[in-house]
């Protein structure tokens, strides 16, 4: 035992001889420490009882004009609990077995008295009654969960219900009188035997099933079961979960979500024809404009051959010089309409996502590149890159179009671009960097909008569609681009890719 532990004793007792030898055989004690308080009159003893400070009770039978059961028929309207023992001049059955009756942990007989039986009968009053207010307490706990809880509850010893919750009668509509003693067949329309016979051999069990009570809308029950033992006997604890309301929203979000499946595959159609449309009426409007536009050229070619024939006046070299820029707008209009034409391809053709080795795409992209890239002294630095999730044609276009831009922005110096990678959670984030004119902060948004072409237009000539078919292929990738730049210190382009997905 705890040597450290206190023990606080009430000795009610109007003999003052008595109290002093309870006084001493509680001295002699060697294990918990005793304190002792008096109360040598019913009164007193009552109201030290009242301030609820004691361990144990050590209560005489006789107290003047009152009794020790006296005292004890007090204590159950006092709502405070503690073990008390009954002292007697001499062995009495009948008040012993009354003692006892009204609540007394204990008897003991004062002429048998010593320290080693007074102390031992506190000790193990103290220690019983902890443990018993423990196990009230929290059969009071589980009584509060059980009456309180939504689920319903059942305990039944395989044949009979034993007992239900508040719960589960209210949705059956029946009373415990009703339900005590009746079969389980009979209060679940017989549904539960395979169940039953499943917690028997594995230990646990659930089902769900249609419960109707009494003539009211039937109620879509979950009905969990598990070995259980209640009154000592062996039994069954079944949980009653209503799950009507929970069935019917999922009923209701199933039939949402197909709906909704079924509005996004009609617009998903719809917009796959939107494309398909879009595409022929670029290919139509592209052969209308093609055919004119290369008779327009035709003809301005043999005039400007024409014309380099005649004198070489004044008048010839001005008619001349018109028919170069006449001819070069008509190139150009021509390379326009194949960059229109290749830039609707991007979005309307459906693509396969695969694994692609971007040191594939990279050297693809520069050899396609490979006179301009001699032919400007340019200089592509670029470390081993990863594989990503992508379409290996696409990707191609991206590169190249990255490395076109920074050749046509170049600056007085050889032209130099530097590729670099890192990871950025499912994704892989490139950065191609070049040493070219570069761009205004300001314009970083604008150079990927579809035919921009910025502020240089005229000393730069292009068809203001080569990022903005970069940010179309990032995209339909899933991932982003946006670049940073100061004017004349190059330019640095960022993009992102997926990972391969793991398989």
């Amino acid at each position: 035992m705890d040597t450290e532990r206190v023990i606080q004793v009430l000795l009610v007792d109007d003999d003052e001889y008595h109290a002093f030898l309870v006084e001493e055989y509680l001295k002699e004690s060697h294990g918990a420490r005793f304190i002792l308080e008096w109360a040598n009159t019913y009164d007193k003893g009552l109201t030290a009882i009242k301030e609820r400070r004691h361990d144990v009770v050590l209560l005489d039978y006789y107290l003047g004009k009152a009794t020790g059961i006296d005292l004890l028929e007090a204590f159950p309207s006092l709502t405070f609990q503690v073990p008390v023992i009954l002292l007697t001049g001499h062995a009495d059955e009948r008040i012993d077995s009354e003692a006892l009756r009204r609540g007394a942990f204990d008897f003991l007989d004062k002429n048998d008295l010593n320290g080693a039986v007074l102390e031992r009968t506190i000790r193990y009053a103290v220690r019983h009654f902890s443990v018993q207010q423990a196990l009230r307490e929290s059969k009071e706990r589980f009584e509060g969960l059980y009456h309180s809880v939504f689920e319903g509850i059942l305990v039944h010893d395989g044949e009979r219900v034993l007992h239900a919750n508040p719960s589960l009668l209210r949705m059956l509509g029946r009373s415990q009188e009703d339900i005590a003693g009746a079969s389980l067949s009979a209060v679940f329309n017989g549904a539960l035997a395979p169940m039953l016979g499943a917690t028997v051999h594995e230990g646990a069990a659930a089902t769900e099933l249609e419960l109707r009570a009494n003539g009211n809308e039937p109620l879509l029950v979950e009905v969990r079961a598990r070995p259980h033992v209640f009154n000592g006997r062996d039994a069954y604890l079944l949980a009653v979960r209503d799950v009507t309301e929970l069935k019917r929203h999922q009923a209701e979000l199933q039939r949402m979500n197909e709906e909704l499946e079924g509005r996004v595959e009609q617009r998903t159609e719809a917009l796959r024809r939107s494309n398909r449309d879009l595409e022929h009426f670029a290919h139509v409007i592209a052969h209308d404009i093609r055919a004119p536009l290369s008779a327009v050229g035709h003809h301005l070619q043999e005039a400007r051959l024409d014309c380099a024939q005649t004198a070489e006046s004044g008048e010839a070299q001005l008619q001349s010089h018109f028919l170069d820029k006449a001819v070069a707008t008509v190139e150009r209009l021509q390379g326009l309409i194949d960059a229109v034409l290749e830039y609707s391809r991007i979005s309307t053709r459906d693509r396969t996502m695969l694994p692609v080795d971007l040191n594939g795409v990279m050297q693809d992209a520069l050899l396609c590149l490979d006179s301009q890239l001699k032919e400007a002294d340019a200089t592509v630095i670029a470390p081993r890159l990863p594989v990503v999730q992508g379409d290996p044609i696409l990707l191609v276009n991206l590169f190249l179009n990255l490395l076109q831009n920074a050749l046509k922005y170049r600056g007085e110096v050889s032209p130099q671009v530097n590729v670099s990678v890192r990871e950025r959670g499912a994704f892989w984030q490139l950065q191609v960097s070049d040493n070219g004119i570069g761009f205004r902060g300001e314009e970083a948004h604008d150079i990927f909008i579809v035919l921009h072409r910025g502020e240089n237009s005229t000393a730069y000539p292009g068809t203001g569609l080569g990022l903005a078919t970069c940010k179309k292929i990032v995209e339909l990738h899933g991932g982003r681009i946006w670049a940073e730049s100061t004017p004349g210190q190059g330019a640095t382009f960022f993009f992102t890719l997926p990972k391969t997905e793991v398989r």
